[in-house]
């Protein structure tokens, strides 16, 4: 009876076995190799509480330091330069979060707000940015010959009349608040990790006028800055602008464009060679009727010339991008896959409505275009710069992917490439450049690997500048007429 038994149990041990070796060579064959899928390992618990729910925001938890523990350089800089105890303070979150007093809305508290440490590498975590609070100017300036130049600044300025007679881009920024510009601009430049690398500069750019608030104006928190400008001309002259709620604008870090037509979508013909030309400034599903009869008019062209500079994405912006994308297929298409790294932190925090998880390449989203009423089919040029800047971007590659779309303009390299983590939560609204999700096409060949680049570079201009010339849409029309 007891040798029946014994070899019992061995048979069922080998079925168990064997089952196991199957599935899990079904599940590899499905699957990302394994150096692929240690790039997206959650951070696993190595022990428990006894308790379910506490397990649960342990976990979280732990996925949370992971995304800590790959953010160096970042965290080494903070602990050496502002004097941060990471491991300190991991602990002191893990003896928090382990609380089983702790009610569930201050756990998410707790966990967001260790995420905003991370938030801006060049500035001491404040009070302020806790209460969801961050000041700036909403305008960007650029490094020329030693010399800040006024690039661009947001639509709520251009709302005041007084602001529009003097601000123009082009002019020199030489004092904030009575400070030389330019040394502000290096000291606070020096003072952040950005400083350290000089490729990351340009981001620094966005944050320029923030950074100053948070060093030198947080405790006196004042309602307005001085800026003191030089036109071409020698002309000088001073406005005062007032600081607003960054979180509660949109389009902060890329600040729109100048542009004599601010809509958020027009179309118009050119009278070069019968084409279309459509701008778009707000990828916002509520101005998608407008896109769609701008579209339906554009159907007789023989070309067309789609801007996308300065366009402003909200929330839904996804689905507004895969509706533009069925205009240029004639068929129901998965064109790529987006693979997201630490999804917990997105599936907690994050209120995107993305399509079904594919579960044979988990936790990969299958980005699937269906056609639209009105297929073009003819030559398609799209116009991007620095302020489109939102990546990976499913809009890029899929217009490069379906309709073989030329790229003309500047800035755009590695935008095609990660996604930045950006969450919104009751608290606080923040993000931080960690790379969290990347495009595969539908072999999982991941597209890192074959960078998008411009088909036609365009170098910043002084007419462009001063809005005498747009050199990126004349670059598009004569790519049309060379053709």
């Amino acid at each position: 009876m007891d040798d029946k038994f014994q070899w019992s149990g061995l048979i069922l041990i080998v079925l168990v076995v064997a089952f196991v070796l199957r599935f899990s060579l079904q599940y590899a064959q499905n699957s990302l190799n394994a150096e692929e899928w240690e790039e997206f390992e959650l951070y696993e618990i190595s022990e428990t509480t006894g308790n379910e729910e506490l397990d649960g925001r342990l976990n979280f938890f732990n996925s949370v330091t992971g995304i800590v523990r790959d953010s160096f350089p970042y965290v080494n800089i903070k602990e050496s330069r502002f004097g941060y105890k990471w491991q300190e303070i991991t602990d002191y979150y893990s003896s928090i979060v382990t609380n089983e007093s702790l009610p569930e809305q201050a756990y998410l508290y707790t966990i967001s707000e260790m995420l905003s440490l991370l938030d801006d590498p060049g500035t001491r975590l404040s009070d302020r940015i806790l209460e969801g609070v961050e000041r700036n100017l909403l305008m960007n300036v650029t490094l020329q010959d030693d010399q800040l130049i006024l690039k661009n600044y947001h639509e709520i300025y251009r709302e005041n009349e007084d602001y529009m007679q003097y601000l123009e881009p082009g002019d020199v920024l030489l004092k904030v608040d009575d400070r030389n510009a330019l040394g502000l601009y290096n000291a606070l430049l020096e003072d952040s990790i950005f400083g350290l690398f000089p490729e990351t500069q340009d981001i620094f750019m966005e944050r320029y006028f923030r950074t100053y608030y948070h060093q030198y104006l947080e405790k006196i928190n004042p309602q307005f800055c001085k800026l003191d400008f030089r036109k071409d001309d020698g002309t000088e002259y001073t406005v005062l602008l007032e600081w607003q709620d960054a979180i509660n604008i949109t389009g902060v870090n890329g600040v729109v464009t100048s542009s004599s037509n601010s809509s958020v979508a027009y179309g118009e013909y050119l009278e070069d060679g019968n084409l279309g030309y459509i701008r778009l400034n707000s990828l916002y599903m509520e101005n998608l009727p407008l896109f769609q009869s701008e579209m339906a008019r554009m159907q007789n062209t023989s070309g067309l010339i789609v801007d996308l500079r300065g366009a402003d994405k909200s929330i839904d912006y996804i689905t507004f991008e895969k509706a533009i994308l069925g205009y240029f297929t004639a068929s129901e298409q998965t064109i790529f896959y987006e693979k997201t790294r630490y999804s917990p932190i997105l599936l907690r925090f994050s209120d995107f409505e993305y399509e079904p998880i594919d579960r044979a390449y988990y936790p990969a989203l299958s980005v699937t275009v269906l056609p639209a009423s009105g297929y073009y089919a003819k030559p398609l040029v799209v116009l991007v710069d620095e302020n489109y800047m939102e990546s990976p971007d499913e809009l890029i590659v899929g217009l490069v992917k379906l309709a073989d779309a030329t790229l003309i303009g500047r800035g755009f390299e590695v935008h095609a490439l990660g996604k930045n983590i950006s969450v919104d939560t009751p608290y606080l609204n923040y993000g931080f450049r960690l790379s969290t999700s990347y495009l595969y096409d539908t072999t999982m060949k991941k597209l890192e690997n074959e960078p998008l680049v411009m088909d036609v570079e365009i170098p910043y201009s002084s007419q462009e500048a001063n809005g005498s010339l747009d050199p990126i849409l004349r670059a598009g029309i004569e790519w049309f007429e060379e053709d």
